[in-house]
Order: structure tokens, then C-alpha cells, then sequence
């Protein structure tokens, strides 16, 4: 039907009749005192035409409701574009459940967000005898040699670094050899992350140098220091990379826009577990020794995504199992189960899970005692988290603390108080719980409240010096315990008797 000969049936439409049909309208959406049980349009259909239905209800007047009627038109033009609407919101609802989503990226990121990273894509990898020609010794790098199949181009092993002993003879030597093709791309460091923007990247294959530093992967940020240079990397459903870096303590990062250097092997899944002798060519081989030949063992190992199915049953399967640890707060629950921990403080980084305990006596947490913390939760660990155990963070502190009294208060007094205040506040074993840091403005107010009721103080000043270095600061961004065993907090009252 041509643009105008529908809006000139519009307007000859009386206003009322309209009215009346935007009515049913809304009622096909929305009815009034039933739930919406047709969102098909047969379904819609029939909910305005059938016996006692919307147009009975709303427009009775209306007797002519064939097929070349108007405003039968009409309902049936609303019936087929609800129908799509409603196609696509169920659908696209549907995603946010594992039961029911259909998308493999949809169960794959429901997974990721609770902590289960499925296994990527994964090199199928075995050793083969290279028989090389005489000649000196010489190291060969990863990448070097590629062997293949003729028939199928996708077949290709690329060699892990190795080298040839000098020989008067023809040398044979055996390597490791990993599915997959070397790659290497140059990435600007934007400030947060590197995102290597290949598919099928086979895990554990990413070497990353910038300038002159050799970067090395890590799958525990804790181990590391301010300097350490190491990072991580999670792999999307399609074998696409995203390296991280730690921040503060845990290691270094690099500066932005620093040009990254990357090397890495796209390969991997099912396809390249083979037989022995299935090998048949040299793709390249850029050694100074000639290739004579070579003997190639069983590959194996290769592994892609998970099945869609098997993904969807896991999911569910650590979300509803019960006795689990999933949040910080449920590491915290059960290491305090143990008799010898006073504290426990868990915090999620990246994919891991961070315990920090404090026995009951104090001090560090000793080698046994990790057994008996990690013995404890990984059972539980559910879903995903690494788990690495640590001991308290302590953060020594030399405190001045300069308090204004009144002629009439009595210093003695107010420095018991006082000392009593900072104490409490500070002390990493009160109550069997973290401190919270160490706020200057806070710790001020508490004193001034508690002094003598703070009555007879006028003004309180604190300065702190030591770690952190930053002069005055005493506000610390995470939860943390402070030691102020080894430290001196000294308290100057000014004034008083």
C-alpha cells in the first residue's frame, strides 16, 4: 500500500475510532488484569479478534472485522512488528542465563565474570630428532624451523629454542616442537592492557620485550615486587589475547605508549594431535646447518574451547554447588575456621583470589600453615580463582602526634587516652580483624573526641614519616593491616598542667 493511501486511510479515521485501537494495542502489550501469554502474532491476533476478546471489549461497534477491513489491517500490521520486537527482547534476555543462552560468548562471559576461565586454545606439542650436517655449534631460536603437512596447510609445527653441538659429522638432535605458526606484532601500551587482536593464539606461546627488557608471563601476580616485570594473559572465546600488568607492589608496568614487541604461535585445538611420521615437509628452516631430516614422535595435547553443552553444565554445576567459595568474603569464612588464624583478609585480582591471615600468636604465617590455609580452600575454590596465601600486610609507621590542651588538663591523663586512641586504631591485632588504614583527618577527630572528652583540647595536629614515602598522607587506598609493634608513635601535648 502506497505512503499516501495509507495516511489518507488514517485520516478518515475519526479520532474516537483511533483512540479506540490504540487501546487494543496497548492491551495486546500490557493487558490489564491477566499476564501477557501471546507474544506470537497468531496469538496476538486472536487475543483482538476471538469471542469476548479486545475488540468485543473495547469497540464493539466495530462489526466488520474481515481481512479487508482497516483496522483489521492495522492490528495485524502491530501483530507482526510485536511479534519481532518480541522475538529479539526474548532472545536477547535469554542471554544473561546459562540455562537457556544459546551464544557460546554469552556462557563463555558468564563463566569469566564468576571466575572460571575456560581452557583456550592449547599447541598439541612433541619432540622430534632433526638430523642436522656437520659443522659448528650453533643456537637455533624458536621459530627457526617449521615442519608441515603438504595436504593440509593448517598442519604446521614451529620449533622451541634449542641448539646444535658443534660436530665433524652429520648431529642429531631431538626438540620440542609446538603446533602453530610464529607470529609477531608491535603494540602501543595504552595505559592499561595490550589486546593482541588474532584469533587462535595457543596459550602459554606470548613472549613480550619492551626495549631491551624481557618481559616474563606469570599466573601469580603476588610473587612479584615493584620492579618485577611480568604480566598475565586471559584469551577471549575466540583464542584472542589480553595481557595484563599488576599495579603498585605486585610489579612493574610500562610506560604508556611504550612500543611492545610480541611473539607469539597462532595454533592449537584438536586438529593437531597426530601420529608419528605424519609430518611430510619442510616449510622453512632458517638454520646455518642444512636440515638433513628428521623423525617425528606422537603429537599431542592439543585442545580448544570447550563444547558449548559441557561449558553450559560446569557453569552451572560450580554455581550451584554448595560449600564454595566464590566471593572474598566466602575465603574469609572458611579460613577463619581455622584454629590457628586470628585475621584473614581475601581480595580478588585479576583471576586470582589473595588470602592475607595472621595466626593468633602474630608475626608471619609459617610454610606449614599455607598448607593448612590452601588445604582449607581449595577444595572450595569453585570457581576458577588461583589461590595464593600470603602473610599480613604490614606497613610500618612513626607517628608525631602534636595535642593542644587547655591549661587545666592534666597531661598525664590525656596521654594515656591519647596512646589508648592511637592504639586502637592502629593495632593490627584488635578485635581479630584488619585495620582499615590509616586515615590522618580520622585518627585526629578520634583523639580530639576521646582526650579528656575533648573538652579541654583545642587543636590536634599528626605528622607521620617512614613507608609509605608520600609526607603526610596516612590514607591508604586497600584495606590493610598496619604493625606499629616496631614503630615509635610519639605523643607531644602542648599546654595543660
Amino acid at each position: 500500500m502506497p505512503s499516501q493511501t495509507l495516511l489518507n486511510e488514517f485520516l478518515r479515521f475519526p479520532d474516537e475510532k483511533l483512540k479506540k485501537l490504540i487501546a487494543i494495542g496497548d492491551s495486546i502489550l500490557s493487558p490489564m488484569d491477566t499476564e501477557l501469554t501471546s507474544a506470537d502474532f497468531a496469538g496476538m491476533v486472536d487475543q483482538v479478534f476471538r469471542e469476548n476478546g479486545l475488540a468485543d471489549s473495547y469497540f464493539p461497534e466495530w462489526t466488520d472485522r474481515s481481512k479487508s477491513d482497516f483496522g483489521r489491517f492495522l492490528v495485524e500490521l502491530f501483530a507482526v512488528f510485536s511479534d519481532k520486537d518480541f522475538f529479539y527482547i526474548n532472545h536477547f534476555s535469554r542471554e544473561s542465563f546459562v540455562a537457556v543462552a544459546d551464544l557460546y560468548r554469552s556462557i563463555f562471559h558468564q563463566a569469566l565474570h564468576q571466575g572460571f576461565n575456560p581452557p583456550s586454545s592449547i599447541s598439541a606439542s612433541g619432540n622430534i630428532e632433526l638430523i642436522f650436517s656437520a659443522g659448528g655449534g650453533e643456537f637455533v631460536p624458536r621459530g627457526a624451523i617449521t615442519l608441515g603437512m603438504q595436504e593440509v596447510s593448517a598442519l604446521a609445527y614451529t620449533n622451541e629454542p634449542f641448539t646444535i653441538p658443534a660436530s665433524s659429522t652429520d648431529q642429531n638432535v631431538t626438540t620440542l616442537f609446538k603446533h602453530g605458526r610464529l607470529r609477531r606484532e608491535q603494540i602501543f601500551f595504552d595505559g592499561y592492557s595490550l589486546v593482541i587482536d588474532v584469533p587462535m593464539i595457543s596459550k602459554d606461546s606470548i613472549k613480550l620485550s619492551i626495549g631491551s627488557d624481557v618481559w616474563v608471563e606469570t599466573n601469580n601476580f603476588v610473587l612479584g615486587a615493584p620492579a618485577t616485570k611480568h604480566y598475565m594473559v586471559f584469551y577471549d572465546e575466540n583464542g584472542r589475547a589480553e595481557i595484563q600488568f599488576a599495579d603498585k607492589s605486585l610489579g612493574a608496568k610500562p610506560s604508556e605508549q611504550a612500543l611492545c614487541d610480541l611473539e607469539f604461535i597462532v595454533g592449537g585445538g584438536y586438529i593437531a594431535d597426530i601420529e608419528a611420521n605424519t609430518l611430510n615437509t619442510v616449510i622453512d628452516s632458517q638454520t646455518q646447518r642444512n636440515l638433513l631430516s628428521y623423525t617425528q614422535s606422537p603429537m599431542t595435547g592439543g585442545t580448544g574451547l570447550m563444547p558449548l553443552e559441557l561449558l553450559r553444565t560446569t557453569v552451572i554445576g560450580k554455581a550451584r554447588t554448595q560449600n564454595r567459595v566464590v566471593t572474598p568474603e566466602d575465603a574469609e569464612y572458611f579460613c577463619k575456621e581455622l584454629s590457628f588464624i586470628l585475621k584473614v583478609s581475601a581480595e580478588v585480582f585479576l583471576n586470582f583470589t589473595y588470602i592475607y591471615v595472621l595466626p593468633t600468636g602474630g608475626g608471619a604465617i609459617s610454610p606449614s600453615q599455607i598448607i593448612l590455609v590452601e588445604d582449607k580452600i581449595l577444595p572450595n575454590l569453585l570457581m576458577g580463582y588461583e589461590l595464593t596465601v600470603g602473610s599480613p600486610i604490614y606497613v610500618p609507621i612513626t607517628m608525631v602526634v602534636n595535642i593542644f590542651l587547655l591549661p587545666t588538663t592534666i597531661k598525664s591523663g590525656a596521654n594515656i587516652i591519647a596512646s589508648q586512641v592511637i592504639d586502637e586504631y592502629l593495632n593490627p591485632l584488635k578485635n581479630g580483624e584488619f585495620g582499615q588504614g590509616v586515615n590522618r583527618s580520622i585518627l585526629a577527630s578520634k583523639i580530639l573526641q576521646r582526650v579528656v572528652g575533648s573538652q579541654n583540647v583545642t587543636f590536634s595536629n599528626l605528622y607521620r614519616s617512614g613507608v609509605p614515602a608520600e609526607p603526610l598522607d596516612l590514607t591508604f587506598i586497600m584495606p590493610e593491616l598496619v604493625d606499629i609493634a616496631d614503630s615509635s608513635v610519639t605523643i607531644n601535648l602542648i599546654g595543660g598542667i
